[in-house]
């Protein structure tokens, strides 16, 4: 049991040492395509859409790019927090093996 405990705080933090740049960049080509897509399509009239429509989806574009980093850094303190639980029941586990045996 010590050694699967050992073996997944080992994992867990290699887990939260990887760089978040790849969601990152994953969240950051899907705004940069739908700024494309946006740019790129026409309104009914056949005309380019308007500079106002544009700025419009470029707010929406950061927001979503936020909510993306927020829910990043909030599965990160959850992780960080299921961690020191898990090397704290391991610590307590130690203990009371060490109090059985002295």
């Amino acid at each position: 049991m010590s050694l699967h405990d050992a073996i997944e705080i080992k994992q867990r933090e290699a887990d939260l040492k990887k760089s978040p740049w790849l969601k990152l960049a994953g969240v950051g080509l899907f705004v940069i395509g739908m700024l494309i897509l946006v740019s790129t399509t026409t309104d009914a009239h056949g005309r380019p859409p308007q500079a106002k429509d544009l700025y419009t989806w470029v707010m929406i574009a950061g927001g979503v790019l936020y909510l993306a980093y927020c829910h990043h850094q909030h599965s990160r303190r959850i992780d960080v927090l299921e961690l020191e639980l898990l090397k704290l029941r391991r610590e307590r586990s130690f203990k009371t093996q060490n109090d059985q045996q002295g």
